[in-house]
């Protein structure tokens, strides 16, 4: 499971398990308040956003992309602001945006599952 508190600037997220033994978060990492697109100016980014209960980045990527992050899943890199579980990649389309399917990276995604699974057994 995730925790995440926010701040003005940015996230602090943390996994923690239903089975830790103790009932404190280790290992939070910060994660800023990225938002390359705003709610204002997209309608889809305000629908995004109500989806994810207002905890989301959007980072502009390459050629006009973007990709949204859903931060209430967690990430399979703790140094990768990117690696979120849940994200999609978005471009503007018709004056709208439009959604690449996801399609999980096969870098380390097999490690990466390991260690969610040994986190999720708790500490």
């Amino acid at each position: 499971m995730v925790c995440i508190a926010e701040t003005k600037k940015g996230y602090f997220i943390a996994n923690y398990s239903l089975l830790d033994t103790k009932s404190s978060f280790i290992n939070f990492v910060e994660l800023p308040k990225q938002r390359d697109l705003k709610p204002e100016a997209y309608q889809d980014i305000k629908d995004l956003a109500w989806f994810s209960n207002g905890y989301y980045s959007v980072y502009k990527m390459e050629d006009n992309n973007y990709q949204y992050n859903d931060l209430r899943y967690p990430l399979l890199d703790d140094k990768d602001p990117n690696s979120s579980v849940f994200k999609m990649k978005l471009f503007k389309e018709g004056g709208r945006l439009n959604m690449i399917p996801f399609e999980p990276e096969s870098r380390d995604f097999k490690a990466a599952i390991a260690n969610l699974w040994e986190r999720t057994k708790g500490i």
